[in-house]
């Protein structure tokens, strides 16, 4: 048995006179959105230390913290900027910060990878060395 033979009425879609160059630019702002944010990205690079009074024991409450990147132990120079951080809770003396940097400063601090990098920490004025 055979079914009924349904006549289908299609129209072709013709877009109107400005789609075209509405669809070429958008399709342009959205290749150019991958480039745009990859030059932005950030990353996070965990840290922690302990902090001591000068009597050994742990420091406790907010402290002000900032961390600089160094080509050396002694002397050497400044990569990138110095990242500040107000008001850290130290966990019974334990520091713990996520240090966001961008793209061009992870280029800055690490380079190719070849060469070591030291971090100075300082917190409440103290200035915890580097590792």
């Amino acid at each position: 048995m055979r079914g009924e033979l349904v006549r289908l009425n299609l129209k072709i879609f013709k877009p109107p006179k400005h789609f075209k160059r509405a669809l070429v630019g958008l399709l342009g702002v959205l290749f150019l959105m991958p480039a745009a944010a990859a030059q932005a990205e950030n990353y996070s690079l965990s840290y922690a230390a302990r902090l001591t009074t000068a009597n050994g024991a742990p420091v406790d409450g907010p402290v002000d913290v900032e961390a600089r990147f160094w080509t050396a132990a002694t002397g050497g120079s400044q990569l990138a900027r110095a990242f500040t951080y107000a008001g850290v809770t130290p966990n019974q003396g334990v520091l713990q910060i996520t240090i966001v940097a961008t793209s061009a400063e992870i280029a800055q601090i690490f380079g190719d990878g070849s060469a070591p990098v030291y971090i100075e920490v300082t917190a409440a004025g103290k200035i915890y060395g580097f590792h």
